[in-house]
């Protein structure tokens, strides 16, 4: 999948991340990165509104999750079970959530868990940087369900 295709997927089942004029930045062996405009995201401050952060650290997680089970072709359906964010700093720049790919041992676990239960847990954290500083994190819990066939 491409950036172009994930962020066309995302306009058009969650549109939200269209409102928010999300879009894929990267997608690559260690990770992705979604971003979103401080213009479409900015709160009476002149900063990034909170709620904008919190979605974009929802959908940076999901959207990770999404092109790992792709990866492993497996057709699951993801939601998020729950969900933090731990605020720094204020962003005043266009928003980016980076989200690294889960580590082996604990993906090998899910995969396997996700493969014999039908639903398997996984926690995932995305960080957000501002002017080169770490500005907010978003720790979730998602669960994938095997879809039905």
């Amino acid at each position: 999948m491409t950036p172009q295709s994930l962020t066309a997927y995302l306009h058009n089942e969650i549109p939200l991340a269209a409102a928010m004029k999300l879009s894929v930045a990267t997608i690559d062996g260690g990770g992705i990165s979604l971003r979103a405009p401080l213009d479409a995201n900015i709160n009476h401050h002149d900063t990034a509104f909170g709620g904008s952060i919190a979605t974009l650290g929802i959908l940076t997680g999901w959207s990770m999750l999404h092109i790992a089970l792709l990866d492993e072709q497996i057709d699951a359906r993801i939601v998020i079970q729950q969900s933090s964010v731990t605020y720094y700093r204020p962003i005043t720049t266009d928003l980016e959530a980076t989200c690294p790919r889960p580590d082996v041992p604990g993906w090998k676990l899910f995969l396997e868990t996700l493969r014999r239960s039908k639903t398997a847990r996984i926690p995932l954290r995305s960080e957000f940087y501002c002017i080169g500083k770490i500005a907010a994190t978003h720790d979730g819990l998602y669960v994938a369900t095997l879809a039905k066939d």
